[in-house]
């Protein structure tokens, strides 16, 4: 996904992608969009790991994580993905994301974006949504858009990442 603060203007999509492939398309978008490689978030789990060994200076989502401090103060979610999706979630309840798609992307980022929540068995100590397998399992796939959707969220946890480049 390429954004414009809180806009998404493009999506690409590769249903199955070799690592270099998904380098060439990311480099190919980043060139197009005039986008600095610390303004790049990629999933580092699996094969998004060996994409962000090409790709150096972005940022690298580690969903296990520990969540980002918030003006020095621990938070309480479980990781940083329940972190960022918490505040997708917040994000778009105040109507701020604008996403540009296709009707059917539309379609399955909103069934996708309708399983950010808590499991039924909620640990009251730390915020931890529902894992990604356990999404897989509902959806029958897995939640690429939202998570990208959820991704992008890392520079609002963290404001001192992809805000500015010195050169």
């Amino acid at each position: 996904m390429v954004w414009d603060d809180l806009k998404v203007i493009e999506i690409a999509t590769l249903d199955v992608s070799k690592v270099n492939e998904s380098v060439e398309l990311i480099k190919s978008l980043q060139i197009k969009h005039n986008v600095n490689n610390g303004n790049i978030v990629i999933d580092s789990d699996g094969v998004g790991g060996g994409v962000a060994d090409y790709l150096h200076g972005c940022v690298n989502f580690v969903n296990n994580a520990s969540p980002i401090k918030i003006k020095g103060k621990p938070q309480n979610f479980a990781n940083l993905k329940s972190q960022c999706s918490y505040l997708l979630s917040e994000t778009i309840n105040r109507n701020e994301i604008y996403i540009s798609c296709k009707e059917e992307t539309e379609r399955i980022i909103t069934e996708e974006l309708e399983w950010i929540r808590l499991p039924k068995e909620i640990d009251v100590s730390k915020i931890r949504l529902l894992t990604k397998d356990e999404i897989k399992k509902h959806l029958g796939r897995s939640p690429d858009y939202s998570d990208a959707l959820m991704m992008r969220m890392y520079f609002n946890v963290n404001p001192n990442r992809g805000r500015y480049m010195i050169r």
